[in-house]
C-alpha cells in the first residue's frame, strides 16, 4: 500500500487555479476570487474535493446566470445549501441560542492566537447533516508540534459552547488522542504509550476538561462583552469570514 499524503495550502492553491480554469470559470474582470483562502479553507481536503467544491460553485453561478464569485466557491466548502428548505430555520430565541454558542467558541478560539490557526469561517446556517451552525479554524502549520498547551486551548475552546457533541470531542481529545495515554502530557507525565485507557487515565482526564471548562468559563466571563457582540451580528448576518469578524472587533 502507497500512502498519499494530502496536500498542503500552496498545493491546494494550484489545485484551485487548475480546477477553475480546467471548467472554464469565467471569473470576470472585477472578480473577488482569492485563491490563498480558498487553499486555507480546504486544507485536509484532497484535489478530488477541489474539484467538486469548483463544479458546485460554477452551478451556483449559472442559476443567477453571472460570474463565479468568492462566495460561491466558500459556498462549497463549508457545504452551505443553496436553499435552506430541508430544515425550518431558527428565529428567535433559537436562533440567539445558535449564534451565542458559536460566539463561545470563537471568542475561545481568538484567545487562544496562532495556537489554534485562527477563525476562517463561522456560520449559523444549518446544514443538511443536522448541524445548525459551526465555526472552521484555519490550520497552524505546526500541528504536528503540538504542545500541552496547545491541546489545552484545544480542549477550551471545544468546551465554551456547551453542547454535549463538544464535551465528546474534547474528551476523545484528552483521552483517545492521547493527551494522557499516548502523548504523555497528563499531569503525572507518565513515561507510557497505551492504545485503551485505564482507570487512571480517565481519571486523568477528567481533570484535565475540568481544567479547561474552568479556563472557558473565566475568558467569557471576562469578554462577555466581546462574545456578545459576535453572537449579534451572527445573528445579523447568519455568517461571518475571519477578515469580516477581524474588522467587527477592531471596530469596538
Amino acid at each position: 500500500m502507497v500512502e498519499v499524503s494530502l496536500p498542503t495550502i500552496d498545493a491546494l492553491e494550484k489545485i484551485f487555479a487548475y480546477y477553475l480554469e480546467r471548467h472554464g470559470a469565467e471569473l470576470g474582470k472585477n472578480s473577488d476570487v482569492a485563491l490563498r483562502p480558498l487553499a486555507e479553507a480546504a486544507f485536509g481536503k484532497t484535489g478530488a474535493d477541489v474539484n467538486l467544491a469548483v463544479r458546485g460553485a460554477i452551478r451556483r453561478a449559472r442559476l443567477p446566470k453571472r460570474a463565479i464569485c468568492q462566495d460561491d466557491l466558500l459556498a462549497e466548502q463549508y457545504s452551505r445549501p443553496l436553499q435552506n428548505d430541508f430544515a425550518r430555520p431558527l428565529h428567535g430565541e433559537g436562533l440567539r441560542r445558535v449564534a451565542i454558542h458559536e460566539a463561545g467558541h470563537a471568542l475561545l478560539c481568538l484567545e487562544a492566537g496562532e495556537s489554534l490557526g485562527g477563525i476562517a469561517y463561522l456560520s449559523i446556517t444549518p446544514r443538511p447533516d443536522g448541524s445548525l451552525g459551526f465555526m472552521a479554524t484555519r490550520p497552524n502549520s505546526d500541528v504536528s508540534m503540538r504542545t500541552r498547551a496547545d491541546c489545552m486551548a484545544l480542549m477550551t475552546m471545544m468546551l465554551g459552547g456547551g453542547a454535549c457533541s463538544d464535551l465528546a470531542k474534547a474528551m476523545s481529545l484528552a483521552l483517545a488522542l492521547g493527551m494522557v495515554c499516548r502523548f504523555g502530557l497528563g499531569n503525572g507525565l507518565p513515561l507510557r504509550w497505551r492504545e485503551e485507557p485505564n482507570g487512571s487515565d480517565m481519571k486523568e482526564a477528567e481533570a484535565l476538561l475540568v481544567e479547561a471548562y474552568d479556563q472557558a468559563k473565566s475568558i467569557i466571563a471576562a469578554k462577555r462583552e466581546t462574545m456578545e457582540r459576535i453572537a449579534n451580528a451572527l445573528v445579523e448576518h447568519q455568517e461571518l469570514s475571519g477578515e469580516e469578524l477581524g474588522r467587527l472587533l477592531e471596530e469596538s
